[in-house]
């Protein structure tokens, strides 16, 4: 908020934190993804059975390695753009709603824009039935099939659903840091003052 971090500082917090939630959350992920599209699975429960069927505990990581290569530079590039983006408002204007939410908005876009290829092979890979298929071969077979242009399918919905989506979060996030630190400081000279008039008695 300061501006003490460093572009390279900011990168590597914002990878970080991208790359430990999705590693934790990633098994999730798969089965949802698997439930939406194998209609011979029913539940929760029979998904986990086949996955771990089909290839024990890596199948609930199928497709990790390009997710974490997408979203640990998607999560670098979008914070690290959209303090950046905010240190260029006036110091009046950076804890306005509007503010966040534009800002929200640009840094989205261009993570999105560096990025939506390895989410794309991330899909590709996630919804293969059989182990196997590496990064490379996948992004190659979409290349092949579709082109450049293939990489970057569904970039357009994906962004009216994802731009407004990031500029809420993370308009409300600084509303609620804000609002935080408030508080704590209105907490913190409430304090002082019955100190102060403990002292006088």
């Amino acid at each position: 908020e300061d501006g003490n971090l460093t572009l390279p500082k900011r990168l590597m917090c914002g990878a970080l934190a991208g790359a430990f939630a999705t590693v934790t959350t990633y098994p999730l992920d798969t089965i949802r993804m698997r439930m939406a599209v194998d209609p011979t699975v029913r539940s929760m429960g029979q998904t986990v059975a086949v996955l771990l069927k089909e290839g024990g505990v890596k199948s609930f990581y199928r497709g990790v390695v390009p997710t974490l290569a997408g979203i640990a530079p998607y999560m670098a590039i979008e914070l690290a753009t959209y303090d950046l983006v905010k240190q260029k408002f006036p110091q009046e204007h950076r804890t306005k709603p509007h503010t966040g939410f534009l800002c929200g908005n640009i840094a989205a876009l261009c993570a999105s824009l560096c990025c939506y290829p390895l989410d794309t092979v991330r899909r590709r890979i996630q919804l293969q039935m059989a182990a196997g298929t590496t990064v490379s071969s996948a992004m190659r077979g979409i290349v092949q099939e579709e082109g450049v242009q293939g990489l970057y399918r569904g970039f357009v919905a994906n962004a009216v659903k994802n731009l407004p989506n990031k500029g809420i979060r993370l308009s409300i996030f600084d509303a609620a840091k804000a609002a935080h630190a408030a508080g704590k400081i209105a907490y913190e000279e409430e304090l002082q003052l019955a100190a102060e008039s403990e002292a006088r008695k």
